[in-house]
C-alpha cells in the first residue's frame, strides 16, 4: 500500500519532467510537430499520464480521471489566460 501511495505521488511529476525533456529535445532538433505532442495537453503526455494511472490504480476510472485531468488543465489555463488578456 505504501509503495502504491508513493508511486501515485511521484508519478505525475516524473511524467511531466520526462515529457518536458522530450519536448525540449525535439524542439532543439527542429521537430516542432513531435514536440507539441509532448507539451502540456499533447497527446503523448496525456497517453503517458493515462497509462500510468491505469497501472497505479488498476481501474479504468483512475485512467480516465488522469487522462481527463492531463487534457483539461492546460485548456483551462489557456482559457483563463485569454480571459485575463484585454481585447485590442
Amino acid at each position: 500500500m505504501v509503495i502504491t501511495t508513493e508511486f501515485g505521488k511521484e508519478a505525475p511529476k516524473r511524467i511531466g519532467d520526462y515529457a518536458q525533456d522530450k519536448e525540449l529535445e525535439l524542439l532543439a532538433q527542429g521537430n516542432t510537430e513531435e514536440a507539441k505532442k509532448w507539451a502540456e495537453g499533447g497527446i503523448y503526455r496525456i497517453a503517458l499520464h493515462t497509462a500510468t494511472a491505469a497501472l497505479a490504480t488498476g481501474t479504468i476510472e483512475g485512467a480516465i480521471s488522469a487522462g481527463t485531468t492531463a487534457y483539461t488543465i492546460p485548456k483551462l489555463d489557456e482559457y483563463l489566460t485569454k480571459q485575463a488578456t484585454p481585447n485590442k
